[in-house]
């Protein structure tokens, strides 16, 4: 099974490029900042939380993203490879299958998403 990989930069995200932070951050330069990432984190549809704030929960504390939805935003986790116990029906086994594949899926999607965030703020603010 191969996992695809999107560029949710330049797929997904409506502020593909941050505005730049040189020098000493800034109130306002912070504060823009996270409203992008928040704007970039919502334009990519997720199930998670909810499914009304895309991958808000991403970028915020539980307490945060629970101002926003009374359902948690719960991080995917890395599922291993999958064990289908013997005896298991072909069906069965089937279906453990597909929800395997989709647990890999949320996984990796999720953490394209963090990376693409990590890259954009690593771009934008300045090394000192």
């Amino acid at each position: 099974m191969s996992i695809s990989t999107i560029n949710y930069r330049e797929t997904y995200f409506p502020k593909p490029d941050l505005s730049p932070i040189i020098g000493r951050p800034k109130f306002e330069s912070l504060y823009r900042l996270i409203i992008d990432l928040q704007a970039n984190v919502q334009s990519v549809h997720s199930n998670l939380g909810g499914g009304t704030h895309g991958h808000l929960g991403l970028i915020m504390t539980p307490t945060q993203y629970a101002i926003h939805s009374t359902t948690p935003y719960d991080r995917p986790t890395y599922t291993g490879s999958l064990a289908i116990p013997v005896g298991t029906t072909r069906l069965a086994a089937e279906e453990l299958e597909r929800n395997h594949i989709e647990s890999l899926r949320l996984f990796h999607e999720v953490r394209g998403i963090e990376q693409a965030l990590i890259q954009q703020m690593v771009t934008a603010i300045d090394n000192e």
